[in-house]
C-alpha cells in the first residue's frame, strides 16, 4: 500500500500528540493465529491508532469492523475518512 497525501497531511497534527506515522510497514499488529494489520498512525504509549480511509479504496467497507478488530487486540482505533481529515485535524488541535 502506498502512502497517500491525505494520510501524510495529518502528520504535523498527530506527531506532537505522540503518534508516529508507520509509513509502508514500519509497525504492524498481528492477531494471535490470524490477520496482520499495518495502521497509518500509532501512539504506542496510549495504545491508540488512527487510520485514514480513502473514499475510493474503502468504499463499501464498514469501519466498525476495523475498530472492533483493533479493540480485540487491545488498541483504540479512530477511522478518519479522507473527506473528514480537515475537520479531524482542527479537532485534534491542528490548523
Amino acid at each position: 500500500n502506498k502512502v497517500s497525501k491525505v494520510e501524510l497531511s495529518l502528520k504535523p497534527v498527530l506527531e506532537p500528540l505522540g503518534f508516529e506515522h508507520t509509513g509502508e510497514g514500519g509497525f504492524h499488529i498481528r492477531a494471535v493465529g490470524g490477520k496482520t494489520r499495518i495502521p497509518d498512525y500509532v501512539n504506542r504509549a496510549e495504545r491508540k491508532i488512527v487510520e485514514v480511509w480513502g473514499t475510493y479504496w474503502h468504499r463499501g467497507e464498514d469501519p466498525q469492523e476495523l475498530v472492533d478488530w483493533y479493540k480485540n487486540q487491545g488498541w483504540e482505533c479512530t477511522v478518519v475518512w479522507e473527506n473528514e481529515v480537515a475537520a479531524f485535524a482542527v479537532n485534534m488541535g491542528g490548523g
